[in-house]
C-alpha cells in the first residue's frame, strides 16, 4: 500500500499587492490617532453694547469694540455693533483677551476675558455717560499797580470837566462828582467830613492854600486844568498841614503853538433869590 501525500491549496498573492495591503492596514491604524488631534478649537466673544441711563439701558449702534490679546501677536481686531447694538468676535484661540470701547461722551471701558477652547463667552458692555463738567477761567486785569503810592487819589479829567454841567465853569464844581466830597447847605464843600478850609490844595506839587483862610488861594479857569485829584487818605511824607484831605490840581502845559477853545457861547441865565444872574 503506497501513501501518497495530502493535497495542499496555496494561494499566491502577487508581491505588489501585499505591498499594497499592509499600506492599508498601517493607515487604518493611524486615522484614530489624527481624528484625536483635528478636536476643533474655534471659540468667540459676543455680547451687545448698551449705554446706562437713569431707569433703562438703550442699545448703541455702530460702537468700535477692539479686542487685544497675547494669542493676537500683537493685533488688534476690531468688531462694530448693529443696530441692536450686538457684535461677535469669531475664529479665537483659548487665551486671554482685553475688550476696550472709546466712545465720546461715555467713561472708557476695559474688560479682561478669558477664553477656554471652543467655548462661547457671553459680555454685554455697558457705557456709563461723562459726569457733566464745566471749567470756569478767571483772568485778572493786566493793571499796573502803583506801589510807591500809599492811597489812590479819585479824578476828574480835562473831558469831565468840559462836558459836566458846571454852574459856575470851576473846578471846585466838579468835585462833588467824587466820592466823599459833598457839598454842605452854605455851599460849602467838604471833603471827608471836613470842611474845605481845613483841607490842603496843590496846583502843580506847589502848596496854595491861604494860610489865614485855609481855602484855595489860586482860582484857575477850567481851561488851564489838566486834571484834578482828591486824596482823601494822604499818608503819605510829601503832604501836611491839613486835618481833611488833598485836592491837587495838574495845570496844562504850553507850546509854541497858538489853541483857542470856546467855552460858555451860549448864556444861561438863572434865577435865584428874585434876581437873574
Amino acid at each position: 500500500m503506497v501513501n501518497r501525500p495530502t493535497p495542499r491549496l496555496r494561494l499566491c498573492v502577487p508581491g505588489r499587492l501585499a505591498l499594497a495591503a499592509s499600506l492599508l492596514i498601517i493607515l487604518a491604524g493611524l486615522l484614530p490617532c489624527q481624528a484625536a488631534f483635528a478636536v476643533p478649537q474655534s471659540s468667540r466673544i459676543k455680547g451687545r453694547v448698551a449705554a446706562v441711563t437713569a431707569d433703562k439701558r438703550e442699545p448703541l449702534s455702530g460702537v468700535v469694540v477692539t479686542l487685544k490679546g497675547d494669542a493676537l501677536q500683537g493685533r488688534a481686531i476690531e468688531s462694530v455693533s448693529d443696530e441692536e447694538g450686538s457684535y461677535v468676535f469669531d475664529g479665537l484661540i483659548a487665551g486671554d483677551y482685553t475688550i476696550t470701547v472709546e466712545l465720546q461722551g461715555f467713561e472708557k471701558y476695559e474688560q479682561k476675558v478669558m477664553v477656554s477652547i471652543a467655548a462661547s463667552v457671553d459680555l454685554n458692555i455697558l457705557l456709563n455717560p461723562l459726569a457733566p463738567r464745566e471749567n470756569v477761567t478767571v483772568l485778572a486785569e493786566d493793571r499796573e499797580t502803583r506801589q510807591t503810592e500809599s492811597s489812590l487819589p479819585s479824578q476828574v479829567t480835562t473831558q469831565t470837566l468840559r462836558n459836566a454841567p458846571l454852574a459856575r465853569e470851576k473846578y471846585q464844581d466838579a468835585l462833588p462828582l467824587l466820592p466823599g466830597v459833598v457839598r454842605g447847605p452854605d455851599g460849602m464843600l467838604n471833603v471827608k467830613g471836613a470842611r474845605a478850609s481845613q483841607s490842603g490844595v496843590l496846583v502843580s506839587s506847589l502848596n496854595a492854600t491861604d494860610p489865614v483862610t485855609g481855602n484855595a488861594a489860586v482860582d484857575l479857569p477850567l481851561e488851564a486844568v489838566e486834571l484834578v485829584q482828591v486824596y482823601s487818605n494822604p499818608y503819605s511824607s510829601e503832604y501836611g498841614k491839613f486835618t481833611g484831605a488833598v485836592t491837587a490840581i495838574e495845570t496844562r502845559s504850553g507850546s509854541n503853538d497858538f489853541r483857542y477853545l470856546l467855552t460858555n457861547v451860549l448864556p444861561r441865565p438863572r434865577l435865584r433869590d428874585g434876581k437873574i444872574y
